[in-house]
């Protein structure tokens, strides 16, 4: 069972109590606003952790993504170790991840993928790379859940462009937290060898 179930029922039952002296008091409204509000926590609780029995895959080592034709694959692989492979692997960290997007903030994205926060929280994430353009050269936006977390550094950017017909998509993200609690990640993008 997940941390924020246990802890919505201990403050659903924290409200239930406190709620039966306030009815001694004779304060009869916020009673009953306590006894309301420890109902939907309770209730919350109960469907999160309903939830998370019923549809939460097995849990991993590591976080294994959703990408174009490379659902299913090892993503533990690395050329070095099994040359036989038919996959070539590049692995990066994303850069910009300190920007904001309107006011959607990058760090928020990642700070929920680093806790296992909702949408995270199941061990899943669709990790998709987008072409743009910026100041007239190309750029590959990595959207985490539809929602942008950063960018493939500049020193990659050409290699992808170059190789983007054999590109699979990226097969593993795994956040960390690095000085004055500022977010990143790194991702590994898989390429069909030719």
């Amino acid at each position: 069972m997940k941390k924020s179930v246990i802890v919505m029922w201990i403050v659903a039952a924290l409200f239930l109590v406190s709620a039966f002296p306030m009815f001694a008091e004779g304060n009869v409204g916020a009673g009953v606003s306590g006894i309301a509000i420890a109902a939907v926590l309770a209730a919350f609780g109960f469907v999160k952790s309903k939830k998370a029995k019923d549809g939460a895959p097995a849990a991993s080592a590591e976080k294994r993504v959703e990408a174009p034709a490379a659902r299913g694959a090892s993503v533990n692989s690395t050329p070095a170790a099994e040359p036989e492979l038919p996959f070539e692997f590049l692995k990066t960290n994303i850069a910009g991840v300190t920007f904001k997007d309107g006011r959607k903030s990058r760090q928020t994205i990642l700070r929920r993928l680093y806790w296992k926060d909702a949408p995270f929280d199941h061990e899943e994430a669709e990790v998709t790379l987008v072409r743009e353009e910026f100041e007239g050269k190309p750029a590959f936006a990595v959207m985490l859940n539809g929602e942008k977390a950063g960018y493939v550094p500049a020193e990659h950017v050409q290699y992808i462009a170059d190789n983007y017909e054999r590109c699979d998509g990226v097969t593993r993200i795994e956040a960390h937290c690095g000085k004055e609690d500022i977010y990143g990640a790194e991702i590994t993008i898989r390429f069909r060898k030719v």
